[in-house]
């Protein structure tokens, strides 16, 4: 069968842990939450620390091929995340611009999010997920990994980020065969 990107943002919810749908009543929150670790924003993309968050956040809300959740613990706010890449005809989407506070950082939260996104995707009929993380970013990479996940390889100068760094990445995949479900 086919992927379907029809329910792919649905909210999706373990136990205190919800994700939902991002929108702009989320604005707020996810600024307080960003700004509690200005310095890991060298290492992302783009840069949802102050002063730049406002612009990014409208232009993340725009982006038509990012699917994107707001991470709720309880009636609070810890980050976001999201399904990006989607390929429908490839059956292939990537999760990834994952921000968790650093409140909640080491909890185990982070493999509670991948789980819900991961089993939700499989369901949803795609047999592949992809992760791409910066080489520097030597924590997402360990978590991926403890995920399933396989280091496929490096892709040399992929990106240049906000700060004008040219970015090596790291890419994993991981298929429906690879997935040996979390449980608490």
């Amino acid at each position: 069968m086919a992927a379907d990107s029809t329910d792919l943002l649905t909210p999706l919810r373990d136990h205190d842990l919800r994700l939902i749908p991002l929108e702009e009543s989320h604005r707020d929150a996810l600024r307080t939450a960003c700004a509690e670790d200005t310095d890991i924003w060298r290492i992302y993309a783009s840069n949802f620390g102050p002063p730049d968050f406002d612009r990014n956040f409208t232009a993340l809300l725009a982006n038509p091929g990012r699917l994107g959740f707001a991470i709720m613990l309880g009636d609070r706010l810890v980050g976001m995340t999201a399904y990006l890449r989607i390929d429908l005809p490839g059956d292939t989407l990537e999760i990834g611009n994952t921000y968790i506070a650093p409140s909640e950082r080491g909890t185990g939260l982070n493999r509670r999010v991948k789980r819900l996104m991961i089993e939700h995707a499989f369901a949803c009929h795609f047999r592949r997920i992809e992760f791409r993380v910066d080489t520097r970013n030597e924590r997402s990479q360990a978590a991926v990994l403890k995920l399933g996940a396989h280091r496929e390889g490096l892709l040399r100068a992929e990106r240049i980020i906000w700060t004008g760094h040219v970015r090596d990445t790291c890419l994993f995949g991981l298929l429906k065969s690879d997935w040996a479900p979390w449980t608490p």
